[in-house]
């Protein structure tokens, strides 16, 4: 039995979310399973370093564009390994190691996580309540636009939206 009172408006979204899941992974009905969501599966290899998500096919952002393996290696690769834009690292990004975990792309709708050793807690590291930017995807198609890397008018993109930098106008 799960109870919980909503107090208002802005309870309901991370709250709600909780039981539904917004990430890759999340609880089953009863609560006592976790099981794929936004991805159709997650294997983990034999020794638990490496793990592999195969994402439902046909998945779009809300613009209409491809959700892909690309928006996982974006977030890894480009946010979550730029400390300028998140210095503070989520735990299915760094685990218990000193390297960060290897996001690879096998093709558009898998995506390989390899680990220095075994990480056994990967499944519930994709568990994730609210949506925000301690998630291993993001829209690449959408947020590059604000990064130097992709855009060399970001500078000047950022000025004219009134921030003084292009990390901040990401932010």
């Amino acid at each position: 039995t799960m109870r919980r009172g909503f107090l208002g408006p802005t309870d309901v979204h991370c709250n709600a979310g909780r039981v539904n899941g917004t990430g890759p992974m999340r609880w089953n009905t009863s609560g006592s399973d976790i099981i794929p969501h936004v991805a159709k599966s997650v294997v983990g290899n034999n020794d638990g370093s490496e793990w592999t998500m195969t994402l439902r096919k046909g998945m779009r952002w809300s613009d209409g564009a491809p959700f892909t393996a690309d928006d996982f290696i974006f977030q890894s690769v480009d946010v979550h390994g730029n400390d300028d834009v998140k210095p503070g690292k989520q735990n299915w990004w760094k685990g218990p190691y000193d390297d960060p975990v290897v996001v690879s792309k096998v093709d558009d709708v898998t995506v390989k996580f390899t680990y220095p050793d075994a990480y056994w807690l990967f499944p519930k590291m994709m568990l994730f309540s609210c949506t925000n930017y301690n998630m291993p995807f993001a829209p690449k198609h959408h947020l590059s636009q604000f990064l130097p890397q992709f855009n060399p008018d970001a500078e000047t993109l950022a000025k004219a939206a009134g921030f003084e930098s292009s990390t901040q106008h990401f932010l």
